[in-house]
């Protein structure tokens, strides 16, 4: 065994006992301790106790040093498991000397034992024959024992049996959190040190704890500013701005001292460090020192909020912050070990979690902007609560209220978007990229970096829009497919120099080209997006200008959805009857090969197919936001008939099973299918609060990475395939083809010449027969793949190049503009809706997700799919506007004539 794994397993032993003297030293000597100046008796008494809990526990943490360090169990251990329960017994008898006023008493044995430590380390410094480990922890422990017995003389109190359950049971609650509260920081440690050392090695551990010990002069200074502050703040009365101001003064002190002691042991010279520091450990902790200061660092922020909170009495609070800080640095520190198998992986984690959890902790009690009240206001509840609660009081003599009833009474506690946001960006911009760096390989080059910005930006706006809460779903589907499309996916296939096997022979060196494309595109869509914010808030400020978001109570023509839903029972019966009626046991090649046989490969067949699935889609919506606005209706005293009830849920029945049976996931193309679920799904009310937007927007993306590229199964065959078996092998394959065709593109545009709004013609005409058109424009994916001499030509071309060969670097920058201009005053509108109706109009329910295949491309694959839509959508629509001009998105509208604001307000909740 090295020289470090010996270090590592011996460090893990001692990090565990720091851990349980820590635990001890608050659960029995925080209550000695705050008996000071009670009777001597008293004192003895509780120290008594205390002296039998410390020896109760030391056979159990002995037990699982045995077990930590397994079947093979050497001297070293066992003298440190003898070494235990003088530590911990020591501790209380330090504790009770304290209370007692004799404080020199623990002073002189602290001290011998700290001179027996010096001159152990010094032994080891001058590699002394007798500076062995075995002799090194011999020593240790002799040192323990000795204290020990001369604390046992001083204080001269032992063991008591009797009446210790009553003991146990009278205040247990308050020493589990006063032991939680010590140990905590030190529990955390041992749980990283041994994850470490099992995930790992022990060589791994034995670096993470010397970078840290090095650095731990910081924390105990740090430490010790509470005790000093605390006592401050109660004797001047300071209000929570000032303290905090001190604070900050100390932590931009303990930072530069941090940094400045992270430094200097980094340039400090091997031989040097090796003598008098670490040992032979030393080389392999200074490769981690400067993380391990930077989170030292970043950590001092973190106990100055604790000790803020505990200077106004919230030491319940501080004790929570340290519990998540302690969750949190174990998951990500096991996470660094997984990603990285280093023990500098694992320092980043730690580091990762400490900068997270400090931001939280800042941005969720922001000490600097508190007001001057020095203790926590109580929590207040609205009078109508209140009022409540003394009635149920009041009725037959106070007794406490139901647990579910004082839950429905309290205040609904506020998120905190900031924090949303921060975390929604961490796991995107960091986790994810990071876990495709570990469990892909080592790339022959750095052009895998040039995915990076892509994922950033595209992280940073979709974690911007969660966090807001703003139900903005065109926004939401376009970062989505960015983040994964043209983030991740190049991201993984750069560095595996793997593409997918439908676009063969990429040439490597426009990949720089590509990712231009993509920022260009981006940023210009961002600009836009930006434009209309700032245009939309001058709106909102001229009363002249405003949206019309609730322009009458019917936006459904009733009798025509119901002739729609004849139209669309008439057109999928037809369909079924050439296709046949069990269309959802078919796989999409025989459905595809059936619609050739009876149409032919024509603009006939697309249509045809469109019209099939859209008009039962369109008419399905219309019926339930027709039933939504007469229900609203009736409230204000419209006289809407039952036969009109009747009707429309016999209409939604039909319609619903029809559109079941057309639009399965089976015989359909994932974007279709999952069209018409999520408009559906919108339309019961799917994004109707900003959480469920939240949770829908964020499990959707993971949907893009896990179930979309499994979604594919039927494709060829009625028998369920799966093309690949994780989430790292689904980027490699051609759903994933996106990036390398703006590389394809931008080559056959370079090579072959652009011609302005050429493929933008065959889109607008795309009803025009090729037999009339001869030389009508192919789909932009195919145009690409027939430049390049592929074989396969269904191909994807994202909207990024369908502008840029179009007209180049401008049409990319100005129709990426434009598109981010409308798509946000758009997504604006349908937030407004959604506030009003609980769901937006028809196209809103069906184009958001639509433009997920608008944004891969081809358009003029996804033409008429989209021509249906409008068409049917315009058709059911209401034509007929109130003279009222209600006021934009966020401003109370004005009552509709005739009505009172309490019936606008009726019935915009209840539609």
């Amino acid at each position: 065994m090295t020289v470090a794994q010996k270090f590592g397993q011996i460090a893990v032993l001692l990090t565990l006992l720091a851990a349980a003297v820590g635990v001890l030293r608050g659960a029995l000597g925080t209550p000695l301790l705050l008996m000071a100046g009670s009777a001597r008796s008293d004192i003895r008494r509780e120290g008594s106790f205390a002296f039998t809990s410390a020896l109760l526990v030391s056979p159990i943490v002995g037990i699982v040093m045995w077990a930590v360090e397994g079947s093979g169990i050497r001297l070293p251990t066992l003298l440190i498991i003898v070494a235990t329960p003088s530590a911990l017994v020591k501790e209380v008898l330090r504790s009770v000397a304290i209370a007692e006023g004799r404080a020199h008493v623990a002073t002189l044995w602290d001290s011998v034992f700290f001179a027996g430590s010096a001159a152990l380390l010094v032994a080891a410094w001058l590699h002394l024959s007798v500076a062995t480990t075995t002799y090194l922890i011999g020593g240790w422990t002799a040192l323990a024992v000795l204290a020990l017995v001369g604390l046992l003389v001083a204080v001269r109190i032992a063991p008591r049996l009797r009446q210790y359950p009553a003991w146990i049971s009278k205040s247990w609650r308050h020493r589990a959190r006063y032991g939680t509260d010590s140990g905590l920081q030190q529990t955390t440690a041992f749980a990283v040190l041994l994850l470490t050392a099992v995930v790992l090695s022990p060589e791994a551990a034995a670096a993470l704890r010397g970078a840290t010990a090095l650095l731990a002069p910081v924390v105990i200074a740090v430490s010790a500013n509470q005790l000093r502050v605390i006592a401050e703040s109660k004797r001047l009365g300071m209000p929570p701005a000032q303290v905090w101001s001190s604070l900050a003064r100390i932590a931009l002190v303990s930072i530069s001292a941090t940094i400045l002691l992270g430094l200097a042991l980094s340039f400090l010279p091997g031989p040097v460090g090796e003598r008098l520091v670490l040992g032979p450990t030393f080389e392999a902790a200074r490769a981690i020192i400067p993380v391990v200061a930077f989170q030292y660092a970043i950590g001092v922020w973190l106990f100055a909020v604790a000790i803020w909170l505990r200077c106004f009495n919230r030491s319940l609070s501080a004790l929570k912050l340290r519990a998540c800080d302690a969750l949190v640095v174990l998951v990500m520190a096991l996470g660094g070990a997984v990603l990285f198998h280093t023990a500098a992986g694992v320092a980043v984690g730690i580091a990762t979690a400490t900068t997270f959890i400090s931001a939280m902790t800042l941005l969720r009690f922001k000490p600097w902007a508190t007001p001057t009240h020095p203790a926590r206001p109580e929590r207040r509840q609205s009078a109508p609560a209140f009022g409540a609660a003394r009635d149920l009081v009041d009725v037959g003599g106070p007794r406490p209220l139901p647990r579910a009833t004082s839950l429905r009474l309290g205040e609904t506690t506020q998120v905190n978007e900031a924090l949303i946001a921060l975390w929604v960006f961490a796991a995107l911009a960091v986790f994810g990229p990071a876990a495709i760096i570990r469990y892909t390989g080592i790339p022959t080059n750095a052009s895998w970096l040039w995915s990076l910005p892509a994922i950033a930006i595209s992280a940073a706006r979709f974690a911007f829009l969660i966090g807001k809460g703003e139900r903005r779903l065109f926004e939401m589907m376009f970062w989505c497919f960015t983040y994964t499309f043209l983030g991740l996916a190049p991201l993984a296939q750069l560095r595996e120099d793997f593409w997918p096997f439908s676009v063969p022979r990429i040439d490597n060196t426009y990949v720089a080209a590509a990712t231009l494309i993509v920022l260009v595109g981006c940023g210009a869509f961002l600009c836009g997006a930006g434009f209309d914010g700032v245009a939309s808030v001058r709106r909102r400020r001229n009363a002249e200008r405003t949206y019309d978001v609730v322009k009458q109570v019917f936006t459904i023509n009733y009798p025509r959805a119901i002739v729609l839903s004849v139209i669309a029972l008439a057109i999928d019966t037809y369909f079924l009857s050439m296709l046949g009626w069990t269309i959802f046991l078919q796989s999409r090649t025989e459905v595809v090969e059936g619609q050739s046989d009876v149409w032919g490969q024509s603009s006939t067949f697309a249509i045809m197919r469109g019209a099939a699935a859209t008009a039962p889609l369109v008419a399905f919506l219309a019926l339930i936001r027709f039933r939504r606005e007469a229900k609203s209706a009736r409230m204000l005293g419209e006289n809407i008939s039952s036969r009109v009830m009747g009707s429309n849920t016999v209409l939604l029945v039909v319609v619903g099973i029809v559109l079941a049976v057309v639009m399965n996931p089976v015989s359909n193309a994932r974007y279709f299918f999952g069209t018409a679920m999520l408009a559906v799904a919108t339309a019961f009310g799917l994004f109707a609060t900003r959480q469920r937007f939240r949770f829908t927007a964020c499990g959707f993306l993971v949907g893009m990475l896990l179930i979309f590229p499994l979604a594919d199964a039927f494709r060829v065959s009625r028998e369920a395939t799966l093309k690949s078996t994780n989430p790292i092998e689904s980027l490699l394959q051609g759903d994933y083809d996106s990036f390398a065709q703006l590389m394809n593109g931008y080559l056959v545009g370079a090579r072959d010449g652009i011609v302005p709004f050429r493929q933008f013609s065959g889109v607008l005409l795309f009803w025009v027969p090729r037999t009339l058109w001869t030389t009508k424009p192919m789909d932009t994916g195919p145009y690409i793949a027939e430049g390049r001499g592929y074989f396969f030509t269904n191909l994807s071309a994202p909207l990024w190049i369908e502008l840029y060969l179009n007209g180049s670097w401008l049409l990319l920058a100005v129709g990426m503009f434009a598109v981010g201009y409308a798509v946000h005053r758009w997504d604006t509108r349908l937030n407004a809706e959604l506030n009003f109706y609980r769901m937006p109009g028809l196209l809103g329910c069906i184009l958001p997700f639509y433009s997920m295949i608008l944004l891969r491309g081809s358009l003029l694959q996804a033409a008429s799919f989209l021509a249906c839509v409008l068409a049917f959508a315009a058709f059911v629509s209401q034509r007929k506007k109130l003279k009222t001009r209600p006021r934009a998105p966020g401003v109370v509208p004005e009552p509709l004539p005739g009505l009172g604001m309490a019936q606008l307000r009726t019935d915009c909740v209840g539609a």
